[in-house]
C-alpha cells in the first residue's frame, strides 16, 4: 500500500488510530496485512505519508476527543532525519544531537497527548485577557479550523486561567517565522517560558500547535498567568490552559519509534542512537502523564522489530511480518 493518505471512520469501533506511512500500510503487501488492517473490528484511522509529530498535532485539531474511545498513535520516524531549518530551508543540521529539534519534538507530541487527555480552558471559555487579543484562524489538512488560538502583538498582554491539579499544561502555536515569547507564572511564581520560534522543526507547514508542561505542583487549584514578553509587533498565540485534574479521559496507546536498516539511516543522516534519544522523550512523556493521573500506555514496538527480518526492501517500513508484530503489540495493549 503506497497511499499518501489513508482515512476511514468507523463510529462503532472503540479505537481511533493516527500516524504516518506505517499506519497507511506502507510496506505491507496489502492494507489488510498492515497492522491497522489486521485489527478487528477495523478502527477509525487517519494517517499521512511523511507525517511528523507536528503534522499529527495539527491533524488532531480536526477531531473532538471522545472520552469513551481509545486512541492509538504511531509517529516519529519522519522526525529522525537531518533538520530542515525554518530560517533557511536550504541548510540542514545533523540530527544526532540537536536540542532545539528535540525540544520541538517534545512540545508537538505533548500537544497531541494533552489535546486528547486533558480538560482544557480554551480561548472561548475559561481564560481572561488583558491587552489586545484577536481570534486566530489556521488551516489544517482538508478543513479550516477557526478560533483555535488567540494572538497578540502587544508586549505585557496577559492570559489567565484558574485550573486544578499537580501539573499545568499551556498550549500555544509555534511558527516558522515566530518571534513571540511569554513567561508562565503559577500562583505568582515564574515557572518557565514559551517561545513561538520554530527555526529547527522538521514540520513542512508554516505553523504547528505545541504544549509545555509544568509539573510538581501541590494538589488543588492554581492560578496560571501567561505574560507576553516579546516586543510590540511580534505575534504570540495561546490556545489553552489546562490542569491535570480530570473527571474522565480517554485511554491513549503511544508507540515508540521502530528501528531502520543501516542504508536507510545513512540516507537520512540518522542512527539507532538517535532513535533511542527520541524514544526516551516518548517514554518520558508517558511517565509524566501517568504521574499526572492519565490513562496512557507506552507500546514498545522498538524492541520487537528486527531490521534484518521485519522491514521491507526500503529499510524503513515494516514488511508483512513486521506489521503483524506491531498489530500484536497494539492488540495486547488495547485489552
Amino acid at each position: 500500500n503506497t497511499n499518501s493518505q489513508a482515512q476511514k471512520e468507523n463510529i462503532e469501533s472503540p479505537l481511533q488510530v493516527f500516524g504516518d506511512s506505517i499506519t497507511c500500510g506502507t510496506g505491507a503487501s496489502a492494507f489488510s496485512k498492515s497492522w491497522v488492517g489486521l485489527l478487528a473490528p477495523t478502527p477509525s484511522y487517519r494517517a499521512m505519508k511523511g507525517a511528523t509529530v507536528a503534522n499529527l498535532a495539527a491533524m488532531l485539531l480536526t477531531i473532538r476527543p471522545d472520552v469513551n474511545k481509545q486512541f492509538a498513535l504511531m509517529i516519529g520516524s519522519n522526525n529522525l532525519s537531518g533538520t530542515v531549518r525554518f530560517d533557511d530551508p536550504t541548510k540542514q543540521r545533523d540530527a544526532s544531537c540537536d536540542p532545539i529539534k528535540e525540544r520541538l519534538f517534545k512540545a508537538f507530541l505533548l500537544q497531541s497527548l494533552v489535546y486528547l487527555l486533558a480538560e482544557r480552558k480554551t480561548t472561548e471559555q475559561g481564560i481572561s485577557y488583558t491587552g489586545i487579543w484577536t481570534d486566530a484562524t489556521v488551516r489544517v489538512p482538508d478543513s479550516t479550523v477557526s478560533k483555535i488560538a488567540k494572538t497578540t502583538i502587544i508586549k505585557s498582554s496577559t492570559a489567565t486561567a484558574r485550573v486544578s491539579g499537580t501539573a499545568v499544561y499551556v498550549g500555544y502555536i509555534i511558527q516558522r517565522t515566530g518571534t513571540g515569547t511569554a513567561d508562565v507564572l503559577i500562583d505568582g511564581i515564574q515557572v518557565g517560558s514559551l517561545s513561538s520560534s520554530g527555526d529547527a522543526s522538521s514540520n513542512d507547514e508554516e505553523w504547528a500547535p505545541a504544549a509545555s508542561r509544568f509539573g510538581g505542583l501541590s494538589p488543588g487549584p492554581h492560578t496560571v498567568e501567561v505574560i507576553v514578553t516579546s516586543p510590540n509587533g511580534c505575534n504570540f498565540f495561546i490556545s489553552y490552559i489546562a490542569g491535570s485534574d480530570h473527571s474522565i479521559a480517554p485511554r491513549v496507546l503511544l508507540s515508540n519509534i521502530i528501528r531502520m536498516g543501516d542504508a536507510a539511516y545513512l540516507e537520512i543522516a540518522s542512527s539507532d542512537k538517535i532513535v533511542v534519544r527520541y524514544n526516551k522523550i516518548i517514554a518520558g512523556l508517558v511517565d509524566d502523564l501517568t504521574t499526572d493521573g492519565f490513562n496512557i500506555k507506552l507500546v514498545d514496538n522498538h524492541s520487537i522489530i528486527d531490521p534484518s527480518k521485519d522491514l521491507s526492501s526500503d529499510g524503513v517500513h515494516p514488511n508483512n511480518d513486521g506489521h503483524r508484530k506491531i498489530y500484536e503489540t497494539f492488540k495486547a495493549a488495547a485489552v
